[in-house]
């Protein structure tokens, strides 16, 4: 999921597994380990775009990978506190800098939620919840500022594993349960898991978990009220992830029920939530001449994916290109959920069909979430990622009525 999601994750891991000792530094270090994972962003800067995609969510997202870094970060870190690196002042301050950039990112989020419901920019809530939360943490971290911070009790080389573990073993977990796909078994296994029960941003998932956190920082690392608040924290986001797959069994069993109705073969399909909600659901499947797609919303009130889009696959467009590394990798990559459009006499726009479409038209190549172009390069495709298309007035408010359900479910 996004980057806030598993700060938030891996905080709460590292205050579960020693909050009681080291306060809010807990807090931190499992932040900084809820991120390392999706440090494998850097590749970008030294890796061709096709194989930085395809090092994501790849070696630095695996059980493995969880299962050996904390054998290194446990001591590392223990080796800082042992030369009370901790009580210098810079450590202050960034534990203090890192809550309130942690509250102000959950209050922007929960904002850009509130413009989706509501259709406009909430600039006055923003700026109430950045300036209430600026006055709530200096009140509450008053003695941070005096320098009178409570000393944290000496913690093990263990201990300090078990913070690393959890909070970067959590973090593909939760990826895994997105459409991008994660390979939890590398390298014994390159598959990438992807359960698609949870987008890939969702605030109804993040915000009351990061409020709930923050609600336990601001009290001493001794205070019952804290772990209560983080225990909370936790069952709310882990009851919530357990409605999501009940969306999802009941949107794919609906949609396999509606393929069934019209006599459609299909040899696979999948369901995902679309951004930002799990109200909104896209699901596709795969027929012998191409796809099948639609959209269903657990508000829905007549036929579950009366709209059913029709289009082809045009894989047929690489068969020049049999054996291309390129064409390849995207096909493994997308699982077979692709389509191919000829945009240009050297040039192949190739749609991963797994994120819908922007305007509710999932049989519009451009509209497509995820899109690259593939050019010809003396018989070798080169790949060249595409940026997102913009949305425009009218895909927003249909997406924004579209989720609630309404009456008219015809897409435009």
């Amino acid at each position: 999921m996004d980057s806030l999601t598993q700060i938030v994750l891996g905080a709460a891991c590292g205050e579960a597994v020693a909050g009681k000792k080291l306060g809010n530094r807990a807090m931190i270090w499992g932040a900084i380990g809820g991120t390392i994972p999706d440090l494998d962003v850097l590749s970008n800067w030294f890796l061709e775009p096709l194989d930085a995609m395809m090092f994501h969510r790849g070696p630095m997202h695996s059980l493995l990978f969880a299962a050996l870094l904390p054998l290194l970060a446990g001591p590392l870190v223990k080796r800082l506190y042992d030369g009370n690196w901790h009580r210098k002042r810079i450590w202050q301050w960034t534990g203090y800098g890192v809550g309130l950039l942690l509250y102000v990112a959950v209050a922007v989020l929960a904002c850009l939620v509130a413009g989706l419901v509501s259709g406009t920019t909430p600039w006055t809530v923003i700026g109430f919840f950045v300036l209430v939360g600026l006055g709530f943490f200096l009140l509450r971290y008053k003695q941070v500022l005096a320098g009178h911070t409570p000393e944290a009790e000496p913690v093990g080389v263990g201990l300090w594993r078990r913070l690393f573990f959890w909070s970067v073993f959590t973090h593909p977990l939760l990826d895994a349960l997105t459409t991008y796909g994660t390979q939890l078994f590398w390298p014994f296994e390159n598959t990438r898991v992807q359960i698609s029960s949870i987008s890939i941003v969702d605030p109804l998932y993040t915000v009351p978990f990061g409020l709930m956190l923050l609600g336990a920082a601001v009290h001493r690392r001794d205070d019952p009220r804290r772990r209560r608040w983080v225990v909370g924290g936790i069952a709310v986001g882990s009851i919530y992830l357990m409605l999501t797959f009940a969306h999802k069994l009941t949107v794919d069993q609906k949609f396999r029920a509606r393929l069934n109705s019209e006599t459609i073969a299909y040899s696979s399909q999948i369901s995902t939530p679309s951004i930002l909600n799990n109200a909104l659901w896209y699901a596709i499947a795969q027929t012998d001449t191409g796809f099948v797609a639609g959209y269903y919303s657990i508000f829905d009130r007549g036929m579950p994916f009366e709209r059913l889009m029709r289009f082809p696959s045009n894989h047929h467009l690489g068969d020049a290109y049999k054996g291309d590394r390129t064409l390849q990798k995207l096909s493994w990559f997308s699982g077979g959920y692709y389509r191919l459009e000829r945009i240009a006499p050297d040039t192949l726009l190739f749609s991963d069909l797994r994120f819908g479409s922007l305007s509710g038209r999932p049989d519009d190549p451009h509209g497509s979430v995820f899109t690259m172009k593939l050019t010809d390069r003396n018989g070798r495709l080169e790949m060249v990622p595409q940026g997102r298309p913009r949305n425009n007035p009218e895909d927003i408010a249909w997406f924004r009525k579209r989720i609630f359900g309404t009456d008219d479910t015809n897409v435009r």
